[in-house]
Order: structure tokens, then sequence, then C-alpha cells
């Protein structure tokens, strides 16, 4: 026998074997990688929503603050809406989020709990409303002109009973929105590298 040609055929199956070796490796690593870019896909996907939502919620807040004719439904609403939507995001934000962003939505929460939490002002401008609504359908425009004054007391006392005022509130909602854009921009930069 020939040791040359067995050199031959034994080096060529080990270098077939090799072959298949390193390209078994190599797919191992390439499914691995692709596994740990879906997850950080799927990641940034709920991270980014998160904060848009949140950022959505605080501009809404910070909008309906900025109008005049502010009154309690409107709060309200805006209020339990804001509660809700904070609920459903807040657990994105505490996975996903920097610290940053969890203080400003902890900020956040606080605000919206201190404005709820004085019912006897709640119900004040409540009551104040449903007279104002009563006397504009009954033309009595002066009591409705009455009417919205201690509505309109009332919703201001809710903000200062709860230490904020609208500026102070909206100044806190543009805080954590430029924290959450931040957090978002600086994720796309990371995802794009």
């Amino acid at each position: 026998m020939d040791v040359v040609a067995l050199a031959a055929v034994v080096s060529s199956g080990l270098t077939s074997l090799a072959a298949i070796g390193y390209q078994a490796y190599g797919d191992r690593r390439r499914r691995a990688h692709d596994a740990n870019q879906a997850f950080e896909g799927r990641a940034w996907e709920k991270k980014s929503e998160s904060h848009y939502a949140l950022i959505g919620t605080c501009r809404r807040i910070s909008s309906a603050l900025s109008e005049e004719s502010l009154g309690i439904p409107a709060v309200e609403y805006l209020i339990s809406t804001a509660r809700r939507e904070l609920a459903k995001i807040a657990p994105e934000i505490v996975a996903y989020g920097s610290n940053e962003c969890l203080a400003n939505l902890e900020a956040v929460e606080a605000m919206l709990g201190a404005m709820r939490d004085e019912r006897g002002l709640l119900l004040e401008a409540t009551e104040a409303h449903r007279e104002k609504l009563a006397s504009i359908e009954g033309a009595a425009f002066d009591a409705a002109a009455v009417a919205r004054d201690r509505e309109k007391k009332a919703l201001e006392g809710l903000l200062v009973f709860s230490g904020l005022d609208q500026d102070t509130v909206r100044k806190k909602l543009q805080i954590a929105v430029d924290a959450l854009t931040d957090s978002a921009r600086s994720s796309v930069r990371a995802s794009a590298i």
C-alpha cells in the first residue's frame, strides 16, 4: 500500500470533517446571534412603545392643563385616563427604562395621585359644574357665571392642595418627556451600531 496515497485519503477526509465542524460551529454562532438580535429587536420595540406612550400621556396632560376652558369632567377624565395608561405601560418602563425615566414616571404618577386624592375639592368642582350646565340650559347666565367661578376656584384649589400649579405640572411633564425622548433616541443609536 502506498503511504502517500493513504496520507492523501486520510488528510482529505480530515479536512472535510474539519470543514463540516467549522461550518456547524459557525451556524450555531449565527443562530445564537440571530436569536440575540431578535430578542434585542423585541425589547427595543417594547421599550420604544412604552416610552412613546408615556410621552403621549405627558403631552396630553400638559396640553389639557394649558386649555383655558378646563372643566371638572376634563380633569376627572384626564386623571383617570392617564392613571390607566400609566398602569399599562409602567412595567415596560420599569423593565427597559433608564433610572431617569423611572424617576420621571414616579413623579408623574405622584402628581396624578395628588391631584386625585383631594375628593372634597373634586366633589365641589363637580357640583359647581353641574350647576353651571343647569343654569346655562335654563338661560340663567349670571348663575352660570357664579357656578363657573366656583368650579374654577375648586380646580385651582385642587392643584394648590396637591402642591402643584399648572406651570409646575407642565414643567415636570416636559422634563419627563425630554428624559423619555433621550432614552428612546439612545436605544435607537445603540440598535443601529
